[in-house]
């Protein structure tokens, strides 16, 4: 054989060598990054498509990190700075900003409620995070009463701001079988049952003036024992408000001798900010599809709500390895639409997950998932117009939970998940904080 032929021979038996095993390389992987790089099939069949990696759908959303709106530029990597409240979009103006317009009213002088319902799960149970919020708002602008109560509860003991001792009453909620027309606080009550029910929030000496009022369902004249009367309910809405007292007593007794469906008592002065705590444990945010849109709707008319927060994340991330959180985009968003449609005057703020911790080699450190989670939260309230609070980058970021859990005194406890009341407290100031400072961006205040 000539040399030109030996070469030529070698040539092709090397190109047809190189093609098998580049094609091979994408169904028995070989594990040479140098072979990958000049795979011969690399650019008709990409290598990464037959590495096993988990695969997490991202939110179509936002295609660039600075993309135009129809009114204005939108910066989605805000959503990753701490102590902000941002709605995503590139202003000199406050997020919130209907809020922040009422809140000047007050502090001008002018006589309304600013109702705020801070909803979520065992994060804000006990009223410590709402509770130091409503204490920094109400001192700022005006107001007093710790607003909503719901008839029982079961975490009355280690709330400091009210007390509630009931018996006697059927509670239907979100984990009963069949349940409709739950308040917000996931709740409602039926049967002969009695209840006191004492606001703590009140700590100045000269006590305000106090409405103290029943939330209830459709009543047709029907009558229920208030502080030891007869007074008549009148309601034909879904929901109903009707004023029972207006005294500087903090204490308000019921019992209910029919079959009236209620909802809570509330303890409120007549201007300023209220805020209401609906706190159920357990819970992603979810469990608000039970409520159809014609009873989320009767629930702002009977009591307004100018800002409805969200406080949801502890519940998403059960085990070390959860990365993926397309089921809780698919379970929310509906939630979150009709949230919006049903209170289409109120302003919203969407809280994220704080920090969470799980052992990992036998160390604790931030759960791998919690960067995703946070984006699709975020992503989840740029689409549907919310405002964003990043907990989890205000609490420090990655390994904060732990710092806390070691703070003296502790900020939160070795379950790594929640705030102690110390923590708590923190977190209600850092609220307060970055509210403040989204008020300060108002031209004229």
């Amino acid at each position: 054989m000539s040399a030109s032929k030996r070469v030529l021979s070698l040539v092709v038996t090397a190109v047809i060598v190189y093609t098998a095993l580049s094609l091979l390389s994408f169904f028995i992987p070989l594990g040479i990054i140098a072979f990958d790089k000049i795979n011969l099939l690399a650019d008709l069949l990409k290598v990464e498509a037959r590495r096993e990696v988990p695969v997490v759908k991202k939110l179509a959303v936002v295609e660039t990190h600075v993309e135009k709106s129809d009114s204005g530029r939108i910066d989605f990597d805000r959503y990753k700075k701490a102590n902000l409240i941002t709605d995503f979009k590139i202003h000199a103006g406050p997020s919130l900003e209907s809020l922040m317009v009422k809140l000047s009213e007050l502090k001008k002088g002018k006589k309304r409620k600013v109702r705020i319902a801070y909803i979520g799960d065992s994060m804000i149970e006990g009223d410590q995070i709402s509770g130091t919020l409503r204490d920094s708002l109400q001192a700022a602008y005006g107001g007093a009463g710790v607003g909503f109560l719901s008839i029982h509860t079961n975490v009355g003991n280690f709330r400091h701001s009210a007390t509630i001792k009931a018996a006697g009453w059927n509670d239907t909620n979100f984990k009963s079988p069949a349940s409709k027309n739950l308040y917000l606080s996931g709740h409602y009550f039926t049967g002969h049952g009695r209840g006191t029910y004492s606001d703590k929030s009140i700590r100045q000496q000269t006590r305000p003036m106090l409405e103290k009022s029943l939330l209830f369902g459709i009543n047709a004249n029907h009558t229920i024992g208030v502080d030891g009367r007869n007074i008549l309910l009148r309601g034909q809405n879904l929901v109903n408000r009707q004023v029972l007292s207006i005294d500087t007593s903090t204490v308000l007794q019921l019992e209910n001798t029919g079959g009236e469906l209620l909802y809570g008592v509330s303890f409120e002065s007549e201007s300023g900010v209220i805020v209401d705590n609906f706190s159920f444990r357990g819970i992603s945010g979810s469990e608000f599809r039970k409520l159809d849109p014609e009873f989320m709707e009767a629930i702002q008319q009977a009591n307004h709500y100018d800002l409805i927060i969200l406080h949801y994340g502890a519940n998403l991330i059960y085990k070390p390895s959860d990365a993926n959180f397309e089921f809780y985009e698919h379970a929310v968003m509906p939630v979150f639409k009709r949230f919006r449609s049903s209170f289409p005057d109120s302003d919203f703020l969407l809280i994220s997950a704080g920090d969470i911790a799980f052992r990992y080699n036998g160390n604790y450190s931030t759960a791998i998932g919690l960067p995703k989670l946070l984006e699709t939260q975020a992503q989840l309230a740029l689409r549907n117009k919310f405002a964003f609070f990043n907990l989890f980058a205000s609490m420090g970021g990655q390994g904060s939970i732990i710092s806390w859990a070691n703070h003296h005194p502790a900020w939160a406890i070795k379950d790594y998940v929640h705030p102690t009341e110390d923590g708590s407290q923190v977190i209600g100031a850092m609220l307060y904080k970055a509210i403040q400072h989204e008020y300060k961006k108002l031209p004229i205040q």
